[in-house]
């Protein structure tokens, strides 16, 4: 699909923003800028972006099950027919239609928490409401997302984000918000989540570290700056002069701006987390088969820290060839369970709330030791099987 990006002067937020949602979701989503000509005259600067079809869905993962579209009538705001069903084709919406009355009407408790965890993929729901926060994209609170039911697999929900260009800027409504107060997104599943103390301690150190990672230094800012020298003065005054758009060094400083806002709330938020530390005390607790009965097993890392949420995004795991997906937050005292099968664990767990994450394969017959590390290749625990 080929966008003008009219609603984005600085040619450089939805580049940003989904540099930002590729790195960290697992899901990426291919774009880049490209001229336009008509009759072999300049016509403008666009960004050509695959599209969340079938063959996206394929090449991610996401095939099967059932995928939605907020249509913005309401997503999960609408009572009803709040969602384009993107596949199965002429599929219904009730499933998903059922769990936005869950969220909008069944209040906060035990039952409420234990159907978030039971109903969506916690690590995604963590990351994507993070990495919205970052950039500010609130232009999603009835459309511009995409939700992926995992019938056939995990059984779970998951959030995929669409149209970014409306996002690290002014034009905003939760400009200068942190995004996680709740009349500011108005959404049923954000407020859902923040109502719930260990999902929103989770929330809070993931975008800890997003914060430290994606904000820091001049990251954002060398990206653009580089966009803009690939696309080149001479194309930036051409698409000025055709549709009253910004100079490049313009939109520069107005991008620049947003940026440092962005920073600016983060750094005066007073509920963000301190730093994690250095040395998480994270260790492997248990290995033992799956419910499955066959080659299957169930991997537990336990997080001994006192007081400390640990994000645990992006860690690996040798041994069984797992690479943690980002989102994953062990809290204090609690573990996260590592399995093939998904669906099997947690219908095995019934109502306790822990978050469960699906890994590729079995445990590899090479070796007899699981090793865990961080994202950084820092071995953090061992343990013989």
């Amino acid at each position: 699909a080929m966008g003008s990006q009219f609603g984005d002067w600085t040619m450089g937020r939805e580049h940003a923003s989904w540099t930002i949602f590729n790195k960290t979701s697992g899901n990426p989503v291919h774009s880049a800028q490209t001229q336009l000509t008509r009759n072999g005259e300049f016509f403008g600067v666009y960004r050509l972006s695959e599209k969340l079809d079938g063959e996206w869905r394929e090449a991610v993962g996401l095939d099967g099950g059932a995928f939605y579209k907020a249509n913005g009538v309401g997503g999960w705001r609408a009572p009803r027919n709040g969602w384009d069903v993107k596949t199965p084709k002429g599929g219904s919406s009730a499933a998903i239609d059922a769990v936005g009355t869950k969220l909008r009407d069944m209040p906060a408790g035990a039952a409420k928490t234990a159907f978030l965890f039971n109903t969506f993929d916690i690590p995604n729901v963590i990351n994507y409401m993070a990495a919205t926060a970052l950039i500010d994209h609130d232009d999603q609170t009835f459309q511009n997302f995409f939700v992926f039911h995992d019938i056939d697999g995990t059984g779970l929900y998951s959030l995929h984000p669409w149209d970014l260009d409306e996002t690290f800027g002014p034009n905003t409504l939760c400009w200068e918000q942190p995004m996680a107060d709740l009349a500011c997104m108005q959404d049923p599943l954000f407020d859902s989540v923040m109502a719930v103390p260990e999902l929103e301690a989770m929330y809070w150190q993931r975008v800890r570290t997003l914060v430290e990672t994606e904000l820091a230094d001049n990251l954002i800012e060398d990206r653009h700056a580089a966009l803009i020298a690939a696309v080149g003065s001479d194309l930036i005054e051409k698409e000025a002069t055709m549709w009253g758009r910004n100079a490049a060094d313009t939109m520069i400083d107005i991008f620049n701006d947003a940026v440092d806002v962005r920073r600016w709330v983060f750094d005066n938020e007073p509920r963000m987390v301190p730093a994690q530390s250095d040395k998480p005390a994270v260790a492997i607790s248990d290995v033992r088969p799956g419910p499955s009965g066959d080659d299957s097993h169930v991997v537990e890392l336990f997080n001994a820290a006192s007081g400390s949420p640990v994000d645990i995004s992006g860690w690996t795991i040798e041994g069984i060839s797992a690479t943690i997906p980002s989102g994953t937050v062990i809290l204090p005292g609690q573990i996260v369970v590592l399995t093939d099968s998904v669906a099997l664990v947690r219908s095995s767990l019934g109502d306790k709330n822990i978050v469960v994450v699906e890994f590729a394969g079995n445990l590899d017959g090479a070796g007899d030791t699981l090793r865990l590390s961080t994202a950084d290749g820092v071995v953090v625990d061992e343990r013989s099987r």
